[in-house]
C-alpha cells in the first residue's frame, strides 16, 4: 500500500510539473509575439482539465479495486453479502475424491480445529489398515511449513487450524467438537455446500456452520458447550434470536432452514429445556452431544434422536432413502 501511495505522489508531482512547464512556455511565447500574456491560455486550461480528469479516474479506479479486493478476501464479515454463496469457503462435491493441497486449505476454512482423521473422514479417502492416509500425513505438515495451517499438540495429538480460524476460535475443545459434528453430518449426505461461521455474520444469529443441499433445504448447527448447557437463559435467548433472524438467513442463502441445537448436557436436561421453552417447534430440533456421538458416523441425518418441541417426540432430520 505504501508503494502505491509513493508511486501516486511521484506521478502526481511529475505530471503536474510537466503541465506547469507547458503553460509557462506558452505564456513566454505569447509575450514574445506581443500578445496579451494575462489572457487565459486555452491549451493550458485544457491540459489542466484533462490531467485533473485522469487523476480523478485513477483515484476512483484505485478505490473500487480496493473495495473489490476487500469483498473477495473478507466476504462473510459483519457486512455480509451474496458473495458468500460462491466463495472459496464453499466446498462442493466435485473435488472430494482426489483432494489436492488446495482442497485441504479450503476445508480448513470451514473446520475450526481438526485432527488428521477429520480430513481423512471428510474426503472419505482409502486408508491403510491402521486408518492412516499417506497423502494427508504429508500434506498437513507441508501446509504448516508454508504457514497455511498452524499445528498445536492437544491431549497428546496434533490438531490443525488455519491461522484466521484459530484466532476466531481459540478454544480447541469446542473447535474440535464443531468439526466432529460437521464431518459426521457431511458424511451422512455428501452433497451440497458448506458455509463457515463467518458467512452468517451480520444476520443476527451466527451458527457454527451450515450445509445447504441441492433440494433447497439447509441445516444450520448451533453447538452448545457444557457451560452453555447449564445456562438456560442464554439458550432461550439464542432460540428467540433465531426466530427473529431466520428470514434473513433464508433470504441470504436461498434455502429453507432447519436449526439443529446440539447440547453438551444430559439428555434429560435437553428434554426438560425443550418442554419448558416456548416456540421450540419448527424449524428447531434438539439433541444431546452423547446421543449424537453414539450414532455411527454417516447415519446422523436418519437417526431418530432429535427432539421436536411441538410434541416432545424424537424424529429423523430426513427420511431414509
Amino acid at each position: 500500500m505504501r508503494g502505491i501511495t509513493r508511486w501516486f505522489v511521484e506521478t502526481w508531482s511529475e505530471e503536474k510539473d510537466l503541465v506547469r512547464r507547458v503553460a509557462d512556455y506558452r505564456v513566454e511565447t505569447r509575450k514574445a509575439r506581443g500578445e496579451d500574456a494575462d489572457r487565459r491560455d486555452s491549451v493550458a486550461c485544457a491540459l489542466y482539465v484533462l490531467y485533473g480528469g485522469w487523476v480523478m479516474a485513477a483515484l476512483i479506479a484505485a478505490i473500487l479495486w480496493l473495495i473489490l479486493l476487500w469483498r473477495v478476501c473478507y466476504s462473510g464479515g459483519e457486512r455480509g453479502g451474496v458473495t458468500q454463496l460462491f466463495s472459496t469457503r464453499s466446498y462442493v462435491r466435485d473435488a472430494m475424491y482426489t483432494p489436492s493441497e488446495q482442497d485441504y486449505i479450503r476445508v480448513s476454512q470451514v473446520f475450526h480445529w481438526a485432527q488428521a482423521r477429520h480430513f481423512i473422514e471428510f474426503f472419505q479417502v482409502e486408508t491403510s489398515k491402521g486408518g492412516r492416509h499417506k497423502k494427508t500425513e504429508k500434506v498437513l505438515p507441508r501446509l504448516v511449513r508454508k504457514k497455511e495451517l498452524i499445528a498445536v499438540r492437544y491431549k497428546h495429538k496434533l490438531v490443525y487450524s488455519s491461522p484466521k480460524r484459530a484466532s476466531e476460535q481459540p478454544k480447541i475443545a469446542h473447535g474440535l467438537a464443531v468439526t466432529e459434528a460437521l464431518v459426521r453430518l457431511w458424511t451422512a449426505r455428501r452433497e451440497g455446500e458448506i458455509f463457515a461461521e463467518r458467512d452468517f455474520k451480520g444476520l443476527g444469529s451466527v451458527p457454527e456452520f451450515g450445509i445447504r443441499y441441492g433440494n433447497g433445504r439447509m441445516i444450520v448447527v448451533e453447538l452448545s458447550t457444557a457451560d452453555n448447557g447449564r445456562r438456560v437463559g442464554l439458550l432461550r435467548r439464542k432460540t428467540a434470536r433465531y426466530q427473529e433472524s431466520l428470514a434473513q438467513i433464508e433470504e441470504r442463502f436461498g434455502a429453507t432452514c432447519l436449526v439443529l441445537f446440539i447440547m453438551d448436557t444430559p439428555r434429560a436436561k435437553v428434554e426438560r429445556f425443550v418442554a419448558e421453552t416456548p416456540d421450540t417447534g419448527d424449524p428447531f430440533y434438539f439433541t444431546d452431544w452423547q446421543a449424537f456421538l453414539n450414532v455411527p458416523s454417516g447415519k446422523q441425518l436418519v437417526a431418530p434422536i432429535y427432539i421436536w418441541g411441538e410434541d416432545g417426540q424424537c424424529y429423523r432430520l430426513v427420511e431414509e432413502e
